[in-house]
């Protein structure tokens, strides 16, 4: 069959049965006589014949003697009027689309079968002056340049004609005779039309067109064929019994320094002032289209990301009762940063992007501005690693969509799917949500490998780097296309993909003691494919690690009812190793997932780029100095982030509106301490507390920090280090 982008245009030519009365179907009021004009759908399906246009000059034909779809499609040549084939171009590149045809409407939209002789004679006279007309169109269009605008008055002419024709139809249904030689001259007509199919006109073949695109192409213009999405034929292989010889790759990436940095500075590194600043102008621009004031300032979405980073830690079935004055349910850091009503007004009108200026190519154009900017950022601040993984990651939603995505097996089988390439411990470098089907991708290297070389041409060049990858992705072309642009790849793949490689079939492997494995080197591509026998069959390939050393893995055996060790391939080891990075990143965001949702589609992925920027965060932390000297587990940097932000930007005096009961706590954010602005003493009320710098009792504080401070402590508490 022809490929979507090669198909240009059809003629279809429709045959009428030779015997009308045969059907199955009622086809008038009276079974035994029925009229052509009135025929069943089986009728109408009966016989049919079509000529498809491929690229303005190559056709096929389907229908009663049609050519098999196995055969070639021939190139179409004009006619000298004596059904002799002209001389065609030499080289197919240099053809152009030369059109000489025209529609023949009067065969298309001749008056229907069945017209009884005593029609309305007006509605036969209009028919004959239209096909009058049809016949001078025609005679211009045989000494016509503009081809394309006489094909249009046919068609026009066409419909005229067949608005006639049911007009016809309809009075002479209440008024025909049904007669021999009314049925007669009907199939007369009909066998007339059979053999009018194709006719002469000239030296111009005219034939009954329903549809044709090819009317378009330029007489003079060369032909650029469509791009093909069909495979190219596979590289030679050749498959040898030996191993890969392993070769010393040196990384000459320069270390990272590690910047003693607070967990607020950190997560700044990704949701930046320009980041801030673009949510808070299309949030604005947003509101001004719904005839809105809404005014929202950089220090208010902050403190909208504390609220939602609050809520990955301390869910609520309802976000409103964040504010509630319940103390079972009431949180005095929420309710003191915003009232819920502004804190709802924002999120109404919170957007990323312009909505008058969307891709309508692209289905997540309303949050592409913003994984546009994080992912620059996640490049950015990566402390360069040399064995980096591809794999997909799900983000929950149970809305309507378009590119949401069921994976049946998975932890979360509903949701968007995104393409995220990581390190070994989960820093997320580059993501991309999947829109569907509907996208281009390379025929050679398939979705999954085009996947893969979009995320891998985005890091920095000039380094060795190794991909490991699972065998969505994995495929023998995709290595030789990688290996180009200094990248090795490892990877499990699908037995399908192996390209005749001459291993051991699954089958008889399997039945052979675990640890069994099979190998081949491709002595053309210097790739290795492995078969190892564990748990199940898995086949796997690589360009940078081989078979030797042979390690040892420790599994439980059923017949002997203890842990066995079994053989290793090299390669297998060093996968299990480096692959899973995505599988860290998301165990991470699902422990303390936010939890806020609302009705926008856009919404999940939006909290997704706040939880995995968060993490990024605190990953950048643990190899910072700063967590020598205080070690943060996630949770913890989480908590610091939210209430850095939530004393730095609110605009109330208090942290805890709620102060009888409550305890202040006296580890204050050196974000917050040392940022040198709205720090004032104020009075402690119902008693005295502790100073925050000498231990004393003390009836004063620091309005903003919230904690007891002496006026000779104040100043030294907030000075730097």
């Amino acid at each position: 069959m022809l490929e979507e982008d090669e198909f240009q245009s059809a003629d279809i030519f429709i045959l009428p049965p030779e015997d009308p009365t045969r059907s199955d179907e009622d086809s008038g009021p009276d079974d035994d006589d029925g009229h052509i004009d009135n025929l069943s759908g089986n009728q109408l399906r009966a016989e049919a014949e079509a000529t498809i246009t491929v690229s303005c000059f190559f056709k096929k034909r389907i229908g009663a003697d049609t050519l098999n779809d196995d055969e070639d499609i021939h190139p179409v040549v004009q006619s000298d009027g004596n059904d002799k084939p002209l001389e065609s171009e030499q080289s197919l590149g240099s053809r152009h689309c030369n059109i000489s045809s025209v529609t023949d409407v009067r065969s298309s939209y001749a008056k229907p079968p069945g017209h009884a002789a005593n029609a309305n004679s007006s509605i036969t006279a209009s028919t004959s002056n239209i096909e009058q007309d049809i016949d001078t169109v025609l005679h211009n269009v045989s000494n016509s340049s503009d081809l394309p605008l006489a094909t249009e008055s046919v068609h026009k002419l066409g419909r005229r004609s067949s608005r006639t024709a049911k007009r016809g139809r309809r009075s002479e249904s209440a008024t025909a005779d049904k007669s021999n030689d009314v049925d007669d001259i009907e199939s007369a007509r009909a066998r007339s039309r059979r053999t009018s199919l194709v006719t002469d006109t000239g030296n111009s073949k005219v034939k009954r067109v329903r549809r044709s695109a090819s009317s378009n192409c330029s007489s003079t213009a060369p032909v650029e064929l469509p791009p093909s999405r069909k495979k190219s034929a596979p590289p030679p292989r050749q498959w040898l019994k030996c191993d890969l010889k392993q070769q010393s790759t040196p990384w000459n990436a320069a270390a990272t320094p590690l910047v003693d940095r607070s967990p607020s500075s950190l997560f700044e590194l990704f949701f930046d002032d320009a980041v801030i600043d673009n949510i808070v102008e299309m949030s604005n621009l947003y509101a001004m289209q719904k005839s809105k004031q809404l005014d929202v300032t950089p220090s208010e979405i902050r403190l909208v990301i504390a609220i939602l980073l609050i809520s990955g830690y301390v869910p609520l079935v309802n976000r409103r009762m964040f504010w509630e004055s319940c103390e079972d349910v009431h949180n005095a850091a929420v309710s003191s940063a915003l009232t819920v009503n502004r804190f709802e007004e924002i999120l109404r009108y919170l957007h990323v992007c312009d909505n008058t200026h969307l891709d309508a190519s692209d289905k997540l154009s309303k949050l592409r501005p913003l994984f546009v900017m994080l992912n620059e950022r996640f490049v950015q601040n990566w402390s360069i690693e040399q064995d980096i993984s591809v794999d997909e990651s799900m983000v929950p939603y149970y809305g309507r969509h378009s590119s949401k995505q069921f994976i049946r097996g998975k932890p979360i089988r509903f949701g968007f799917k995104v393409w995220c390439l990581n390190s070994r411990l989960g820093y997320l470098i580059q993501c991309d949500p999947y829109q569907g089907a509907s996208g281009s991708f390379n025929a050679d290297l398939g979705l999954g490998g085009t996947v893969v070389s979009q995320l891998a041409s985005t890091l920095p060049v000039g380094l060795p780097y190794r991909l490991f990858i699972d065998n969505f992705f994995t495929s023998p072309r995709l290595l030789d296309h990688l290996k180009t642009k200094n990248l090795s790849v490892t990877g499990t793949v699908r037995a399908n993909r192996m390209e005749n490689c001459p291993l051991k079939e699954a089958d008889s492997l399997k039945k052979e003691a675990r640890g069994t494995f099979d190998h081949r080197l491709d002595k053309n591509s210097g790739m290795i494919a492995v078969r190892w026998n564990d748990n199940n069959v898995v086949t796997m390939l690589s360009n940078c690690f081989g078979v030797e050393p042979v390690t040892q893995a420790k599994r439980w055996s059923a017949a002997c009812k203890k842990h066995i060790q079994i053989p290793m391939p090299n390669l297998v080891a060093q996968y299990n190793r480096f692959m899973g990075g995505t599988d860290r990143m998301d165990q991470n965001v699902a422990k303390f997932r936010i939890n806020i949702r609302i009705k926008k589609w856009w919404w999940a992925l939006f909290c997704f780029t706040i939880d995995v920027s968060l993490q990024n965060a605190w990953l950048l932390y643990r190899t910072s100095e700063a967590a020598q000297h205080r070690p943060l587990t996630l949770v913890q940097f989480r908590r610091d982030v939210a209430l850095t932000y939530i004393m730095k930007y609110r605009v109330s005096d208090s942290v805890c509106p709620l102060r009888s009961r409550a305890v202040t706590c006296r580890t204050v954010p050196d974000d917050v301490r040392f940022d040198g602005q709205s720090h004032f003493i104020g009075r402690i009320d119902g008693g005295q507390k502790r100073c925050a710098q000498c231990g004393m009792k003390v009836q004063k504080k620091c309005n903003k920090c919230g904690v007891a401070l002496h006026d000779r402590c104040f100043e030294i508490f907030h000075q730097s280090k």
